[in-house]
């Protein structure tokens, strides 16, 4: 093998793997990859962020306890957020009211 072909061999290898990482990032960034009960969804996000691409049972308890640890107006912003939304959209979180002062 000679020198030209060894630069031409490299150059495609580099090449086949920028497009291989911007086909990948161009496929996770628009969605949130949620698994819930042992169960994997997919939702679209409302922009490109890495903000919350992979989602687990355990971000979404965060979630929920920062939400309930949080003032109203705080509240107010974390229900505006794009993973909260569509957590709610789709049934995987509930806003639920205590029935009486002991249940919490």
């Amino acid at each position: 093998m000679d020198e030209k072909e060894q630069i031409r061999n490299s150059t495609s290898l580099l090449l086949c793997f920028l497009v291989s990482i911007i086909l990948f990032l161009l496929g996770t960034l628009p969605f949130h990859y949620v698994n819930y009960n042992d169960e994997n969804h997919i939702f679209l996000k409302e922009s490109f962020t890495f903000k919350n691409t992979i989602v687990n049972q355990r971000d979404i308890r965060l979630l929920i306890e920062r939400h309930n640890n949080a003032s109203f107006f705080e509240q107010a912003n974390i229900r505006q957020e794009s993973l909260h939304k569509v957590l709610v959209e789709n049934g995987i979180i509930i806003s639920t009211k205590p029935s009486n002062e002991n249940d919490f």
